[in-house]
């Protein structure tokens, strides 16, 4: 589910279902606002579309790592 700002259309995070009613929400910048990160690090997945169309699966650990650099 996506939450967004009705004006002026901006989403403002995301919330995903994990297993066993668990849930997380995430900013807008993927950073997690709520939920248990041990959960999110075992259950959720990042797809990752590579430059040469290759696709990448990584872990939310490993998807932070990656971007810390962008953030700088």
């Amino acid at each position: 589910m996506r939450v967004w700002k009705t004006k002026p259309g901006c989403p403002q995070r995301a919330i995903i279902v994990l297993s066993d009613g668990k849930s997380a929400t995430f900013s807008t910048t993927g950073e997690l606002l709520h939920g248990d990160p041990a959960a999110v690090e075992q259950e959720v997945r990042y797809l990752v579309e590579k430059p040469t169309g290759a696709m990448e699966i990584l872990k939310p650990s490993e998807f932070q790592e990656r971007t810390a650099g962008n953030r700088r």
